[in-house]
């Protein structure tokens, strides 16, 4: 496995590929999709975080091959990434993640919803409103703690609470094609402590990452020693 950082060339602006792969935020995903490009059409191999570096982006990831500057806009660095983990290990982590409830509706189909806004649904229906009984900031720090707290040891390992940050809720829409439907994805943004309970597990979830929406670039965890 490989972790990298892609940043924009200096000179990229002048570059048409610039244009065309910055254009919306669905360009931007097929952008960094293409550094990945495979003969393997739609295989997925790699996870992905678009960040933000003195106003320019900055994209992590984590991949089974090394990135390729096919547009010629990037500046690559990458390196083997090979985590060694013990069960009971602290790490430090962030994460930007998709976290949804799936519901099934009267006729058997199953739907993915974002878990604040479930909240508030859920709110509305009992004659309430969040920003009369709580501050918005509030239920996302209820709704995303739990959502966490009822994955996290599927994924190998266990939050430490108390230093549980969770921020940054935001709404990401992505226009494809003409003809086809936009495509709306709700992220939060968690920091915090872990602790590693099954090195395994915890190892392919740096590797896979966490919820959906990863091929958007949502997901992948970030960890650092304590």
């Amino acid at each position: 496995m490989y972790f990298s950082r892609l940043t924009l060339q200096e000179e990229a602006t002048k570059n048409p590929k610039f244009w065309q792969s910055f254009g919306t935020s669905y360009a931007v995903h097929q952008s960094i999709w293409r550094v990945f490009d495979s003969p393997e059409a739609g295989k997925r191999d790699f996870i992905y975080r678009i960040d933000s570096v003195k106003g320019t982006p900055a994209i992590y990831t984590i991949s089974t091959r090394q990135p390729v500057n096919t547009d010629g806009i990037w500046s690559i660095g990458s390196k083997p990434y090979s985590p060694k983990l013990s069960k009971g290990q602290r790490l430090g982590f962030t994460a930007r993640i998709n976290p949804v409830v799936t519901k099934q509706d009267p006729d058997g189909k199953r739907h993915r919803h974002d878990v604040v806004m479930e909240a508030k649904t859920l709110l509305k229906r009992e004659g309430k409103d969040y920003r009369e009984t709580e501050r918005l900031y509030d239920l996302i720090r209820q709704e995303g703690t739990r959502w966490m707290k009822n994955r996290a040891e599927k994924y190998g390992f266990v939050v430490d609470e108390p230093t549980l940050f969770i921020d940054a809720y935001q709404q990401h829409r992505f226009t494809k094609e003409k003809g086809k439907h936009d495509i709306s994805i709700s992220t939060l943004d968690y920091s915090g402590v872990l602790t590693v309970t099954d090195p395994d597990l915890m190892l392919n979830t740096l590797f896979t990452g966490i919820g959906h929406a990863k091929g958007f670039g949502y997901g992948l965890v970030m960890v650092r020693p304590l």
